[in-house]
């Protein structure tokens, strides 16, 4: 997991969109990553440790390649296009 700024981004299968718990995520990286990944926030998930951070006062966020429907099973694999785009977009976030 990658700590920017205020924010944790858990790295986990998301198809590269962002996935945000209920709490509001204010930090100036949560828009930098939206810009970068040209996407809207989505609601995460029960199996992502960010709703977990986000309880205990962490603002976080969960951010990654592959589909986390195949997580963990035998076809679970990453589109070569999707790691090029979380690289490309985390690479960008910690220049930032």
């Amino acid at each position: 997991d990658l700590l920017q700024a205020e924010l944790a981004i858990v790295m986990e299968p998301t198809d590269t969109r962002v996935e945000v718990a209920d709490g509001d995520l204010d930090p100036p990286a949560v828009a930098e990553l939206l810009a970068l990944v040209d996407s809207e926030p989505i609601r995460a998930t029960g199996r992502s440790a960010a709703p977990r951070l986000e309880q205990l006062g962490v603002p976080a966020l969960t951010f990654g390649p592959g589909d986390p429907r195949l997580a963990h099973t035998q076809h679970e694999h990453v589109p070569t296009a999707q790691l090029a785009a979380c690289e490309h977009a985390v690479r960008e976030l910690l220049r930032a």
